[in-house]
């Protein structure tokens, strides 16, 4: 039986590059290059020599891995957070001397190339203690969390930071990882208003099991059905978020717009599952959709995009100044117009106003 092993360390690499001349040495198949160089795995088929490519192997074994959990959940897997362990083998023998210098040398060789992507390490935690809106003193804990905690330096970093704080190494960094990528990818939950803007019902960051509640109202007289839509994402247009899902709540009494009133439930559970219920404050009658996270999930780099591009979409000073001043202006006209005028000047000052703050938002 030959079993292929490291089959991801030939991706992306050629037949002649050191790292697979070396590791050939070590493997228990044998690799041949393709005529433009490529390395591809030798195997024995009912007497037959057979080349695979190294990429066609680790899909194999992800579609087994999908098989594996398909008859484990009796379910069809869509999307799947998959996190590679790390294992170390260390023989129980003490290294002499001589090595044990090479390799401290080594270590210091790698901290040294590596600081500045080291301290890169502390902006997420930077971040984290500012989108919580507290300080290295308030923490209780500091769990390491990946496989880049593992590294002595970025322990010392972390240590530093927190002042000396004894730093938890209690819970496994590779299964916390994929936990959280599973269940904690729910960024950003809110809904369509009318005109297309996002309302944040639960904020980035916010700490699941969760459950936030707001009233929202008919936008034109007798109207009688709500469109519902739920999205994901850190934009202030629903047009630039990710949809997850949508119901209708029909049946509303015709009444002029803003008498009706509809309180709308988000609930995230341990699993990661939302729940979005929409309640008749009149009746009691609930209309409600339920969005896991196989439901159009964005992935993590999906994400990291949307925030980054949220974070460049904000107005400079410039553009902040010009909405401020054009405002300003049509306040201070309103609030010295006293008497009634003519329809067509307001909408004239409206306009005005408009073709300011438009180009601007609409670049956004």
């Amino acid at each position: 039986m030959l079993i292929i092993v490291d089959a991801k360390r030939l991706i992306g690499r050629r037949f002649e590059d050191e790292s697979v001349q070396r590791d050939m040495l070590l493997w228990p198949f044998k690799v041949a290059a393709t005529d433009d160089g490529k390395p591809m795995i030798l195997i024995n088929n009912k007497g037959e020599e057979e080349q695979l490519a190294p990429e066609f192997v680790s899909s194999m074994v992800l579609s087994k891995m999908r098989q594996v959990a398909e008859d484990y959940h009796g379910t069809t897997v869509k999307n799947a957070v998959i996190t590679v362990l790390l294992i170390s083998m260390t023989p129980n023998v003490k290294p002499p001397k001589l090595l044990l210098k090479l390799l401290d040398q080594i270590r210091a060789n790698f901290e040294e190339l590596n600081m500045d992507l080291f301290r890169k390490c502390l902006e997420p935690v930077e971040k984290c203690l500012s989108d919580a809106e507290m300080n290295k003193k308030s923490v209780h804990d500091v769990v390491l969390v990946g496989g880049s905690t593992r590294i002595p330096k970025v322990q010392q970093l972390l240590l530093d930071f927190f002042n000396g704080k004894t730093l938890c190494k209690d819970i496994n960094a590779d299964e916390a990882v994929a936990y959280g990528a599973a269940i904690q990818a729910l960024l950003l939950r809110g809904i369509r208003l009318e005109g297309g803007d996002m309302s944040v019902i639960i904020p980035r960051n916010t700490a699941i099991p969760t459950k936030k509640e707001k009233i929202f109202t008919t936008s034109i007289d007798y109207q009688t059905n709500i469109q519902i839509k739920v999205y994901e994402g850190e934009r202030p247009r629903t047009r630039d978020n990710n949809l997850l899902g949508s119901f209708k709540f029909s049946g509303i009494p015709p009444a002029p717009r803003g008498a009706f009133q509809l309180n709308e439930c988000f609930e995230i559970d341990a699993n990661g599952i939302l729940n979005v219920s929409a309640e008749d404050k009149t009746t009691g009658r609930i209309e409600n959709i339920t969005i896991t996270n196989e439901n159009g999930r964005l992935s993590k780099a999906e994400i990291v995009g949307m925030i980054k591009e949220a974070e460049n979409s904000q107005l400079d000073s410039t553009d902040m100044k010009k909405i401020e001043k054009a405002v300003g202006l049509a306040i201070d006209w309103l609030d010295d117009t006293e008497e009634l005028v003519e329809a067509y000047i307001y909408q004239h000052r409206m306009e005005e106003l408009e073709r300011i703050c438009n180009p601007i938002i609409r670049n956004m």
